[in-house]
């Protein structure tokens, strides 16, 4: 009786989390395919989602070779024959970058019936991205795709999902998919990767897209990250490039998010997944956060590859390494969830940290929730990526606001809205709504004096 007791202990504590993940619209799409990419390299599986090291006859390997592979079954259905599947739908309104997918090297990867792909262009439109009025059965397919990947997990634990708030497709259809996940799926978490549009031309609806987007979402997502791309064409001046590539934006994103997801799919201990990050770092009313990563290395350049631990903390305080940013001079940071990947133990990152900490020119501390991976990103000795509860949201969500107002003031394009089914005042409900939330990123992280402990292992 004891033993059995003992075994169904090992199989809870060996159980890990699963993920479904969502890439929606043409940023959700090339994002996606780098992030598979890595995840690949991670557990050693080639392009067809096969183990590199499953011919090896040596008994005494396999240990190793667990340890090499992680747990794939985190973002991968094992199929028969031993093949790795990722769990993903990829969705968009029209064919056009889906077929671009399945023309990639990774096309065989992607199960057939879970790429997406509607004939419904949306017109770069919210309204018609979240109504999807003139094809209905593609709102079908997709609720029957999500429906079919569920039942397929053991242990549910997210939905990950990247999009753009810019376009109709990653704005509407997000939302549309949210909505249905949130009424359906009601115990699995929501974590968005979102891209939000710099300052745009008058002749765009992007900002009015925005405002909707996340006007919506921050109501029924457990967590989420603020990405924009003028923090990203920083990355450009930090590596050096003559010009902005989205193949290196989309190359660092990959790193960053393989990166902090690593603790859940590697056997290091107490699990640090977006269930977690979402209790400990999210704060109510303020599920979006900061992300980040150390060191930023172009994928053709080596000169930053060699950082030792004591670099990488370093850097995770400097501005440009986050994917959000701020002008502001009165940036508070509150709390943080910081990945550490690299061959070092926890309590020499505790050290480190403490000696960071002693060093009052290091500026004020903040809560931190810390955990490792002991298998490196690929090419990087030491690397971080950090999830950080952080007043530079609030700033950017405010420019968001800002740019918008011009449209308030003339109320430019409100008529392609309310054509397809959504009201000015419903547009002004949601900037309603995300000005609120600025107001409680800044006034809870300027108010919040006191610490308070986050439990760390």
């Amino acid at each position: 009786m004891t033993s059995e007791t003992e075994e169904a202990s090992s199989e809870t504590q060996q159980r890990r989390p699963e993920v479904i993940t969502l890439q929606i619209g043409g940023f959700g799409l090339h994002t996606g395919n780098r992030f598979w990419s890595d995840l690949l390299f991670d557990h050693n599986l080639d392009v067809n989602g096969q183990n590199l090291t499953k011919d090896s006859e040596e008994e005494e390997e396999e240990e190793e070779e667990d340890e090499v592979q992680g747990c794939p079954n985190v973002f991968f259905d094992e199929s028969y024959c031993d093949v790795f599947v990722p769990r993903t739908l990829l969705i968009d309104t029209s064919p056009l970058i889906t077929d671009w997918v399945q023309q990639s090297k990774y096309s065989d990867i992607f199960r057939s019936d879970r790429v997406l792909a509607g004939n419904c262009p949306t017109g770069n439109n919210y309204a018609t991205g979240y109504n999807l009025a003139e094809n209905k059965e593609f709102p079908e397919q997709i609720i029957q795709g999500l429906r079919a990947t569920v039942q397929e997990c053991d242990s549910l634990e997210t939905f990950q999902i990247f999009h753009s708030t810019s376009g109709g497709t990653g704005s509407g259809t997000t939302s549309f998919i949210v909505e249905h996940i949130k009424d359906t799926f009601e115990n699995a978490k929501i974590a968005c990767f979102s891209l939000v549009p710099d300052k745009v031309p008058d002749s765009t609806i992007a900002p009015i897209n925005t405002m909707l987007s996340i006007g919506s979402l921050h109501q029924q997502i457990d967590l989420g990250f603020i990405l924009t791309n003028d923090a990203m064409r920083n990355f450009r001046k930090r590596l050096n490039l003559k010009t902005f590539c989205y193949d290196n934006m989309n190359y660092c994103l990959a790193k960053t998010i393989s990166t902090l997801t690593s603790n859940m799919r590697f056997k290091t201990g107490e699990i640090v997944g977006y269930s977690r990050i979402s209790a400990e770092i999210v704060q109510d009313g303020m599920p979006y956060l900061c992300l980040g990563f150390s060191p930023f290395c172009d994928k053709k350049n080596a000169t930053l590859r060699q950082f030792t631990l004591r670099n990488c903390i370093a850097d995770l305080y400097k501005p440009f390494t986050q994917f959000c940013s701020s002008k502001s001079r009165s940036i508070v940071e509150h709390a943080a969830s910081i990945v550490f990947r690299g061959e070092l133990k926890y309590p020499e990152l505790c050290h480190e940290f403490e000696r960071w900490d002693k060093n009052s020119n290091n500026g004020p501390k903040f809560n931190r929730l810390l955990s490792t991976c002991t298998k490196p990103t690929r090419g990087i000795v030491f690397s971080a990526a950090t999830a950080t509860l952080t007043s530079v949201v609030g700033d950017v969500l405010a420019k968001r606001v800002q740019e918008f107002n011009k449209y308030k003031e003339k109320k430019i394009f409100y008529h392609l809205f309310e054509n397809n089914g959504i009201t000015g005042d419903e547009i002004q409900e949601n900037v309603a709504a995300i000005e609120q939330l600025v107001t409680n990123y800044g006034s809870y992280i300027s108010d919040s004096k006191e610490s308070y402990s986050l439990s760390s292992f």
